[in-house]
């Protein structure tokens, strides 16, 4: 076999052979030179070189041989078993074909196909994410608009989509009350737009061409009278006891999620569709018991099986654009195409953010206007930069009330008659909510001094601590002229054995702040 022409792959494998199946010795009639034999695995005296290595130039491939009637299949085998698998299994195209496998030899490349360039890829799922009432529904109706009509893309004008029909599958949606008065509204041509049923037991769709069903009605009188016509006749015993009652009918259940998943490929195909609209994903899910994930990988299969676009929504339970891109991190590969809905800017403008693949020049954001009306109204796409600027410039949040300054009244209203006990005061401030973290801070402000009250000729031992106001403190009164005249006004006019607070000092527990927590005050703090 030296002088024979052999593929590398050949090479090296006769090589790796010779290596395990000679054994070095000189005197052997398993040396190279000058015959090419080795010892067989299979053959009960190991000793001898009985293996013969052929090489057929029609087949392609290596053929073994033993002179002592080994079977090749057991000789394949064993090569198997050392780590040697024979060169047929490796380098053989002809077995692989017949065995139903494609070769990348004979397939013709081509390339990438877009519903919506750049936006939504043919024979792959993309998914479009958001809040409730986001306009993830306006979107994919707006898109199965434009298909119908051929009209162009939101962000390439002159660059019309291909008018081709849409398929709708909405499990929990009533088409004639949700979607149907929006697609009249956006202009669709509802000729080419078209509701698929997920919900039947059983659909047209349901079966091939093979199978030559019409009508359902049909196929269910076919099916009754196979029945009638299978069961053996009974004989009547008159003897015999009353047949059991009848068993209650069980309920007829709705298909599968693979018949589903068959179904829709059947209207897509059957219908020369070119979008799927799915709303939504978790709807689907919700009503077969299935996986979020789940679901989707099987969209994802339709769409490479049928071509056509699949545009899948899915809910998203944050608003702002960083929110919302890391919720939807762990959903990036659940499809080619991921879009998220955000909330951006003082005005919470509603942006169509792309997050997989990655956002670059070809595919920026796209913002547009979504109010009561289906309509729409996209607008020209921004950059990335300019997005994340946007969403960088925050408006301040509502100004909370100056709690502090309501304090610093009440300590002037109940230290103005005179020194009072600091433990009438703080009891007092208990009473109206009010944290003794609070109390401290208002009483430095209001520079509160603070004396030491002992019994008579006793220095030492029991008494108690008198606050009271200084008839000139310059801070604390410029303090209270900033305030409105009507805060802070009868924070005293409140029973000793109350604990309610008054109405006007109701601030909502969402103003507290998290450092201003007392756990020695009873009563609710509003403050």
């Amino acid at each position: 076999m030296t002088n024979i022409h052999l593929t590398p792959q050949q090479r090296t494998y006769l090589d790796a052979i010779g290596r395990a199946l000679r054994c070095g010795d000189p005197d052997c009639g398993c040396t190279p030179v000058p015959t090419d034999r080795f010892h067989c695995p299979v053959h009960p005296s190991p000793y001898v070189p009985t293996l013969r290595v052929t090489h057929d130039p029609d087949v392609g491939f290596l053929s073994f041989s033993c002179t002592s009637g080994c079977p090749s299949a057991d000789i394949e085998e064993a090569l198997a078993r050392r780590g040697l698998p024979t060169e047929t299994a490796l380098h053989a195209a002809a077995g692989a074909v017949e065995g139903g496998l494609t070769s990348y030899e004979f397939l013709i490349p081509q390339p990438a196909d877009w519903l919506w360039p750049n936006r939504i890829p043919m024979g792959e799922l993309t998914l479009v994410a958001g809040y409730p009432a986001s306009g993830k529904t306006a979107v994919a109706l707006d898109v199965a608009t434009r298909v119908s009509l051929g009209a162009d893309t939101p962000d390439q004008p002159g660059v019309p989509f291909v008018r081709a029909p849409v398929v709708i599958a909405a499990p929990l949606k009533n088409p004639r009350a949700s979607l149907l008065p929006r697609l009249k509204t956006l202009g669709a041509d509802l000729s080419l737009v078209f509701h698929a049923d997920v919900l039947s037991p059983v659909h047209l769709a349901d079966f091939s061409e093979d199978d030559h069903v019409d009508s359902l009605e049909d196929h269910t009188q076919e099916v009754r009278e196979h029945a009638r016509y299978s069961e053996p006749p009974t004989m009547i015993d008159p003897y015999a006891p009353p047949p059991p009652p009848p068993r209650p009918q069980v309920p007829v259940r709705g298909p599968s999620l693979p018949v589903v998943m068959n179904r829709l490929a059947n209207l897509i195909t059957r219908g020369s569709a070119a979008l799927l609209v799915v709303d939504q994903i978790e709807h689907l899910a919700l009503v077969h018991n299935a996986r979020v994930p789940h679901v989707a990988g099987l969209l994802n299969a339709l769409a490479a099986r049928t071509g056509a676009a699949v545009l899948a929504l899915m809910h998203n339970p944050a608003h702002s654009l960083a929110a919302a891109a890391r919720h939807m991190q762990s959903r990036l590969g659940m499809a080619g195409t991921v879009y998220t809905i955000a909330l951006v800017g003082e005005d919470r403008s509603r942006f169509l953010v792309p997050l997989s693949p990655p956002m670059h020049d070809t595919l920026p954001p796209i913002p547009f206007n979504f109010h009561d009306a289906p309509p729409i109204a996209w607008r020209e796409p921004i950059s990335h930069e300019r997005l994340l600027a946007i969403d960088a410039a925050k408006t301040p949040g509502p100004q909370l009330p100056d709690v502090t300054a309501h304090v610093c009244r009440f300590l002037a209203e109940i230290l103005s008659e005179g020194p009072r006990p600091a433990a009438e005061v703080t009891r007092r401030a208990a009473q109206l909510g009010i944290s003794e973290r609070r109390l401290r801070r208002a009483r430095a402000l209001c520079n509160v001094a603070t004396t030491r009250v002992y019994p008579r000729n006793d220095s030492r031992g029991s008494g108690y601590w008198l606050w009271s106001l200084p008839q000139h403190n310059t801070r604390f009164s410029a303090h209270l002229d900033a305030l409105p005249p009507e805060q802070g006004r009868g924070l005293l006019d409140i029973d000793d054995k109350a604990s309610s607070t008054p109405s006007a000092y109701e601030w909502g527990p969402h103003q507290e702040r998290q450092e201003e927590r007392n756990v020695n005050v009873a009563p609710a703090r509003w403050w």
